[in-house]
Parts: structure tokens; sequence; C-alpha cells
């Protein structure tokens, strides 16, 4: 389960990945907690939006549509051949959003 609040200060949300920021020159404000048997998790705090994916950004998840907040699985999934292990963080719990 994914419950998920995001305060904006614009009146439409961009989609992208959610950066970690200080609330000096944020997009907004996010606060999340996932659960389920076997964990429960929650973050908060400022962002900005990123349109892409950059490497070494702590990013909270990422808005698609508009109306989409995905976060990563706890879970990290992994492929390998004979002589690589590759660890794959998947974004795929996802919450709709609504606008209040």
């Amino acid at each position: 389960m994914l419950r998920a609040e995001l305060k904006v200060r614009s009146p439409f949300l961009q989609d992208g990945w959610l950066a970690s920021s200080p609330s000096v020159g944020a997009d907004g404000s996010v606060a999340y907690r996932k659960r389920s048997d076997s964990y429960d998790y929650a973050d908060s705090g400022y962002f900005v939006v990123h349109p892409k994916w950059q490497a070494g950004v702590r990013y909270f998840g990422f808005v698609k549509d508009g109306k989409t907040f995905c976060v990563a699985n706890p879970e990290q999934q992994s492929d390998s051949t004979d002589t690589t292990v590759t660890y794959m963080t998947v974004y795929d719990f996802c919450v709709q959003l609504h606008r209040q």
C-alpha cells in the first residue's frame, strides 16, 4: 500500500523526477508511506522537478501524466550473466493523485 501527499506551488504538477531540495526554491513538498507485511517506510521533504533522471541525485519518486506518483519498490531487482550482476531499482509502487 502506498499513501502520498504532494503540495505544489503552481496550479499544475509537471511530469518528472522529484529530487530532494531545500525549501527555498522548491517546487513543492512530498510526504509518503509505503507498507506491506514485511516493511513500513516513510519519507518526506521538499522537491524540485527534474524532467529527466540524473545519476547521483536523491529522488523521492516521479510523477507521470500529472496525476500518478511512483516510488521505488523496496525489493531491488537484479539480472545476471556469466560475469556480471546488475541491480536495478524499480519504481513500481504508484498511486493516483487527486487535487483537493
